[in-house]
């Protein structure tokens, strides 16, 4: 950083362009506010109700003193410069200082205020960062990519389907009159699982009426039923009436699912 050197002997001159070196001198300061990066909270503004407190941010390269006001989610920050003026010798006034602050307001050029992140103590931050970083890369990584690369190209591999459909019409066996509304041995069809599938796949079965042959005199005292039953290992489809002739034919669609 440049430096002034006012003790010394001679007489010193002091004059304006001591002081605008002065001034060159801490603008240097500025690059601070690089270390947390543009559009940040260097300090305070530090929100109490719906209003930013006073604080200090850093807006392309410049660090300014921001000035609190309320804020809402669409608030928008800008750049604010205040001329001082004084009277000089001759009596002309003329412009001797600018002050600029940050604060929200409208203007051509403006930022978003959520936008601003706040800063934190570069002590905060682990001594062991690199290797911590370094470690990301370790075996134990390595192995759960390496599984979940595995998983999908066995999904890409299948051959079967995941969601399997299968419909039919058939005949029952084991046809007999009579009252068997109940008895899962009489008047039966099996629908069994599609190969590699198994019963524990089974989303949803749905049965219903193909065929009726009757027989006899089909009055009141008649039963007519199509009903199903789900066991371990396939699906029980029993179709009659009570004066049935021949073999009833039921339409059946069931959806595996894994």
């Amino acid at each position: 950083m440049n430096k002034s050197k006012f003790i010394t002997t001679g007489g010193y001159p002091l004059k304006a362009e001591r002081l605008q070196e002065q001034q060159t001198a801490y603008q240097i300061f500025n690059s601070f506010g690089s270390l947390a990066g543009n559009l940040t909270i260097i300090s305070g503004c530090e929100t109490i109700g719906t209003t930013v407190q006073n604080g200090f941010v850093f807006i392309d390269g410049e660090l300014l003193e921001f000035r609190g006001a309320v804020a809402t989610s669409t608030s928008r920050v800008i750049i604010i410069e205040e001329s001082v003026n004084r009277g000089f010798e001759n009596g002309i006034i003329k412009e001797v200082y600018t002050i600029r602050y940050a604060t929200f307001g409208t203007n051509e050029t403006s930022w978003l205020w959520t936008d601003f992140k706040r800063s934190f103590e570069t002590k905060n931050i682990p001594a062991n960062l690199v290797t911590q970083l370094e470690k990301v890369d370790t075996k134990e990584d390595k192995t759960i990519v390496a599984a979940l690369i595995e998983r999908i190209e066995a999904l890409e591999a299948r051959t079967s389907p995941l969601i399997k459909v299968i419909s039919g019409e058939a005949a029952v066996s084991a046809t007999a009159q009579g009252y068997n509304s109940s008895n899962f041995t009489k008047n039966y069809v099996y629908v069994y699982p599609p190969a590699g599938y198994t019963m524990s796949n089974l989303s949803g079965f749905i049965s219903s009426l193909a065929e009726i042959n009757f027989s006899g005199d089909v009055n009141g005292d008649d039963t007519l039923w199509c009903k199903h039953s789900v066991g371990s290992d396939r699906i029980t489809v029993i179709c009659s009436n009570s004066e049935t002739r021949s073999a009833s034919r039921v339409n059946y669609l069931a959806v595996w699912i894994k």
